[in-house]
């Protein structure tokens, strides 16, 4: 490992505590007669461990990561510039960016990887004698847990802590995240204590839920309900439309997609809308999915949702949240789809026979499908039936037909990454050791 020299002068200057000791100051009980040499030697030896903790930092194994993680944090801020040189888009980087400023400054009691407070003091930490990249990334960070606290459905919490870094540091470069954020937000809030927009679509009949054909027309329904203790109205103007999202996936037989986004619109036919606390009003309309790529006839996913955008939302609930008046648009709960060519029932009575066979005549189409169909307890037999064909594939059915070897696995890994969501790249010996190791 090469260490520069420019790491002495850093470890030199920097101070090591909130008093501004040097990180290579000399203690009175056991460094004062430490020669030139041995305090060279002493930091040569710290920026060492500096260097091989932040290359463990991006270790694929959680305990080196988590081990390197605390060790860093230890040294405090004398890490904070080798980090500046470091500094990348990881949540671990930016994590440890945040602990240590707030630990070397009094401000955290935080002491683990994935945690963290969310309410220290934000105004202080702008105002500590810290280089501009520093706080970027420290408020980075702290947008980082907003996020985890949106995700985490704690929106009132996430939204407090974007509204604390807005009014703190108005020239960050990523404002527009955090303003969007704190719209997602207001929006949730909404949804979870005032309306409850709900999205379903009726099964197909014969398939299991979720499961379609590529030539149906899906029936949807949604429902709005008042889920609050309070009447609410809403104005809709000219935005009295029903607007479905539609994010699909089209598959080719190997199992490479390609993404695609539209939108739909359905009058809702209302200018305004008044429901009292459990009232419901729903609306029924048809999402025609075979006019999405007919040329194509193979595996599509969707994931679909339904917006209304009212110009106002009046509720009493929302007057210590947001507004007792608001504009925000109400998103509906998510469908998700899988579109397959017509006739997959027999498939479904036999899928790992129907795999068996489809790999055995080396037919990627029928394999990837095939692979798409296979029950929960039945998945362990087919990824042993893929791992085979993975480490022994049918090399003269192959040149029979006249597929490469490197589309045969690939069509292979990519049923194996749809069945365990793990995300491999595309190689095969890392699927073969995942396997090995899996059997022990």
């Amino acid at each position: 490992m090469l260490i520069c020299g420019c790491s002495f002068i850093i470890l030199l200057s920097l101070p090591s505590d909130p008093q501004g000791r040097s990180a290579g100051a000399e203690s009175k009980d056991s460094s004062s007669g430490a020669t030139k040499t041995e305090r060279d030697e002493e930091l040569y030896q710290k920026t060492r461990a500096i260097y091989e903790c932040l290359d463990k930092l991006e270790s694929g194994i959680l305990v080196e990561q988590q081990n390197a993680f605390e060790r860093l944090r230890s040294m405090g801020p004398m890490v904070l510039p080798f980090l500046s040189a470091h500094l990348k888009e990881k949540a671990v980087f930016l994590e440890l960016t945040r602990q240590i400023i707030e630990d070397g400054f009094g401000k955290s009691h935080s002491r683990s990887l994935t945690g963290g407070l969310t309410t220290a003091p934000l105004s202080n930490i702008a105002a500590l004698p810290l280089k501009d990249a520093f706080i970027e990334k420290y408020f980075y960070g702290r947008y980082l847990q907003a996020l985890k606290l949106f995700d985490q459905e704690n929106f009132q919490e996430a939204k407090e802590l974007v509204r604390a870094i807005l009014t703190i540091e108005k020239n960050l470069s990523f404002a527009n995240q955090l303003q969007l954020l704190k719209i997602q937000c207001e929006q949730s809030i909404i949804q979870q204590g005032l309306i409850r927009a709900t999205l379903c679509a009726k099964p197909r009949e014969g398939l299991p839920a979720g499961l379609y054909e590529n030539t149906d027309r899906i029936e949807l329904k949604l429902k709005l309900e008042n889920v609050s203790l309070e009447p609410l109205e809403m104005e809709f103007g000219k935005n009295s439309v029903i607007v479905l999202q539609i994010d699909f996936n089209l598959y080719d037989p190997f199992g490479n997609f390609n993404n695609k986004i539209r939108e739909e619109t359905i009058p809702l036919s209302i200018s305004n809308l008044k429901l009292n606390p459990n009232e419901k009003r729903e609306w029924d309309f048809l999402l025609d999915i075979s006019r999405d790529n007919p040329n194509s006839p193979f595996y599509r996913t969707y994931l679909l949702s339904a917006e209304i955008r009212p110009i106002r939302i009046k509720s009493e609930v929302l007057k210590d949240k947001i507004g007792i008046e608001t504009a925000r648009k109400i998103v509906s709960t998510n469908v998700r789809l899988r579109v397959f060519p017509p006739e997959i029932e027999p498939t479904l009575k036999s899928p790992i026979e129907k795999l068996q066979l489809s790999l055995e005549g080396a037919i990627p189409l029928d394999v990837f499908l095939c692979s798409l169909l296979i029950p929960e307890n039945q998945q362990a037999k087919a990824i042993e039936l893929l791992i085979t064909t993975l480490e022994r594939p049918p090399i003269e059915t192959l040149k029979n037909i006249g597929i490469q070897r490197e589309i045969w696995e690939s069509v292979i890994m990519n049923c194996l990454k749809h069945m365990t969501n793990l995300p491999f790249e595309v190689n095969k010996n890392t699927w073969i050791e995942w396997f090995k190791q899996k059997k022990k």
